[in-house]
């Protein structure tokens, strides 16, 4: 069960610490087989392709702390692509970018199709940096629990209080926003739907724990972590323990041990498995719930599992090394064969992380050692698969930087491990290493993204930009290439920076990418167009653009008081242009003089 709210008023926390600010006691009972938590906001609960944002560290704090639980939305991928680290539950409602009301709109029905029994709201920082009414966004907020309500009546709300931000006015209006909360969650708790309050502002530092001023370091991920995991713990009293079965099955001749050796463990308990294959037999992998070739297996008890160790006998024709795989150690992708002969140009792959595996025929044999010679020398006995000359931890490849020359390899199959029993057929080889710039490395290609268009009193907007490279990409540069100089960037080092203090006129930024070999791209520019804020009544001309009368592109606004230096002008062929509001009108007469 959840808890019982005894008194309808709300609950106020201060994490570390929690600061009762109005008489409530909550009387936890025994909590729920499975809680449905809904992870609900913009790009603080969304991350992107180089952060996971604070849901990774909390469903770890909850799994460690024996919660069994379900994060649960419509989404399941970061801002660009999957988190760096997926290793998760990676549902959630994060919308990079969204406001209050854009959240507001979908609320209800992403409510009743994914009924969470709790919501970790922390929205309105967006419209806070766009300059939106405080109160008026404070007022959203509430109609989002509304909303929510609507779509599953007895949901238990934790409400942030926002993180800081290093913008203004952003920051300032969260002050201010955060000022109404308690009083907005007091007026809003019920004794079926509660809404908790958790403080997700004091003791942060942007310059610390933000990367741009606005989204979190790791470090600061795990911060935000923390203190939702406190009021978790507040909301949903102490985890009851939930157990699962672990059967495991047996094809062929051979046996399993267990350790710890049970029928059945708690949420979250360590199991390691280990075959061992009778006389003449080898262990060919694990199937049904896990598929893998590891030998021993760990697994992680979240389910009941049902595995299969599958043994079958050695080879008549024994067992040989069929071929060597060159193995990107960054990302544990296969990159190509590596054939008698080969050459390998460092300056062409997409890594100088290297590792090389030997393939087996089976694919499982008792073990197999490495010799090495060369311009390095190395050997190595590989238990279980992967056979890696430079090993591996379950499937992670150690990286190895090969130095230039030539080089030797041989890999020896054995059908005991370490190196003992019967000798297979090996393999050898001779391949040499070369680093020649401009073999083959395709510089990388930047995106800016789409054009985008404000009105006042809108002064930000998130670029979204990306980059594209026949390795990666691991480095941005932004810039500004006309218009106003007014323009701020949250980061000009991160794909999709927020800029602000805008005001009204055409702006260009420009892109320039790096990849992991030190290429550059070509800039690819984006135009911000930001229209005057409209009139309050009728037709009205808002300003003066210059204009370069051969490209009929604008050079800058035309200001009351503005010195125009024909000598530090890009052309003497000009033309003035009148902007209006609505940007279509009548017609406009010109009178000009001097």
């Amino acid at each position: 069960m959840h808890p019982t709210l005894i008194c309808s008023w709300f609950l106020f926390l201060r994490v570390p610490w929690a600061l009762l600010l109005a008489l409530v006691w909550l009387v936890p009972g025994p909590a729920l087989a499975q809680v449905r938590i809904m992870p609900l906001g913009a790009s603080t609960t969304q991350g992107d392709t180089d952060h996971n944002s604070y849901r990774r560290p909390l469903w770890q704090k909850l799994q460690t702390g024996g919660y069994s639980v379900d994060f649960v939305g419509s989404q399941n991928s970061n801002f660009g692509g999957p988190p760096p680290n997926p290793d998760f539950d990676l549902d959630h409602e994060g919308h990079w970018g969204w406001r209050a009301d854009e959240l507001l709109a979908q609320a209800q029905g992403w409510s009743a199709t994914h009924q969470p029994d709790v919501v970790l709201m922390h929205a309105g920082s967006n419209d806070m940096i766009q300059n939106q009414s405080v109160t008026e966004t404070r007022d959203e907020l509430g109609q989002l629990i509304d909303a929510l309500r609507a779509g599953k009546p007895t949901v238990k709300i934790i409400m942030a209080q926002l993180l800081p931000v290093a913008l203004s006015p952003g920051n300032s209006n969260i002050t201010a926003l955060n000022a109404l909360l308690p009083a907005l969650a007091q007026q809003k708790t019920t004794a079926q739907s509660p809404v908790i309050i958790v403080d997700q502002n004091t003791g942060y530092d942007p310059a610390v724990d933000t990367y741009d001023g606005v989204h979190l370091t790791p470090a600061g991920e795990v911060k935000m972590a923390d203190r939702w995991y406190t009021a978790i713990q507040t909301l949903l009293g102490p985890p009851t323990a939930v157990f699962y079965a672990l059967t495991v099955n047996i094809s062929g001749t051979g046996t399993v041990s267990r350790n710890p050796d049970a029928a059945s463990y708690a949420s979250g308990t360590g199991v390691t498995l280990t075959a061992s294959p009778g006389s003449g037999q080898q262990f060919t992998g694990w199937s049904g719930d896990v598929t893998s070739m590891a030998n021993p297996l760990n697994i992680t008890m979240s389910a009941n599992r049902t595995i299969t160790a599958t043994f079958a006998p050695l080879p008549t024709g024994g067992q040989a090394v069929t071929s060597f795989t060159l193995i990107n150690a960054d990302s544990d992708q296969d990159i190509q064969t590596l054939a008698n002969g080969g050459t390998l140009n460092l300056a062409a792959l997409p890594t100088r992380n290297l590792n090389l595996r030997a393939n087996t025929s089976p694919a499982a044999v008792g073990s197999v050692r490495f010799s090495l010679g060369g311009a390095q020398s190395r050997s190595q006995t590989e238990n279980v698969v992967p056979y890696a000359l430079f090993s591996d931890t379950g499937g992670d490849y150690n990286p190895w930087t090969p130095a230039v020359g030539t080089y030797s390899l041989t890999a020896t199959p054995y059908t005991g491990g370490n190196g003992t029993g019967t000798p297979g057929t090996p393999l050898t080889i001779s391949f040499s290493v070369t680093n020649q710039p401009g073999g083959g490395n395709v510089p990388p290609v930047a995106n800016a993204g789409p054009d985008k268009t404000l009105t006042l009193p809108t002064t930000s907007t998130v670029l979204n930009g990306s980059g594209s490279d026949d390795g990666s990409v691991v480095g941005f540069a932004w810039s500004q290439a006309s218009g106003p100089a007014t323009a701020t960037f949250s980061s000009a080092t991160v794909a999709a920076p927020t800029v602000g203090a805008l005001g009204a006129g055409t702006y260009v930024f420009s892109l320039v990418v790096t990849d992991n070999l030190g290429l550059a791209s070509a800039a690819d520019q984006v135009t911000v167009t930001v229209n005057p804020a409209p009139p309050t009544g009728g037709q009205a001309v808002t300003s003066f653009t210059l204009i370069n009368a051969d490209s009929d592109q604008p050079l800058q606004t035309l200001a009351a008081g503005a010195v125009l230096n024909l000598a530090t002008l890009p052309t003497q062929n000009l033309n003035l242009r009148a902007n209006t509001s609505p940007a279509a009108v009548g017609s406009v007469v010109l009178a000009l003089s001097g």
